[in-house]
């Protein structure tokens, strides 16, 4: 999981499909994780995109992926979503 991508904007293509426009490897997505105490359970990501200006008008939507291992168990993966959004 530590070589993949942690955060994607996708775009909306013919109404069904959901395709990669920008992932982390792009300057406009910024993936900023942290613990909020050192010895915490817990932890919190934030995802920012600044569109950039030459962005297509469409629908989009912001994806994370991660893991959570507790205490003593093991390590599950997860992904999560925005709304949809548009941009003009």
């Amino acid at each position: 999981m530590t070589e993949g991508t942690f955060a994607l904007v996708e775009i909306l293509q013919d109404q069904q499909t959901w395709a990669p426009a920008y992932d982390d490897n792009d300057f406009c997505l910024r993936f900023k994780w942290s613990r909020p105490e050192k010895l915490s359970p817990y932890s919190h990501a934030t995802i920012e995109w600044r569109i950039p200006e030459s962005a297509a008008s469409g629908v989009y939507r912001i994806s994370h992926f991660g893991a959570s291992k507790s205490l003593f168990g093991s390590i599950r993966h997860f992904t999560g979503s925005s709304s949809a959004f548009v941009v003009v």
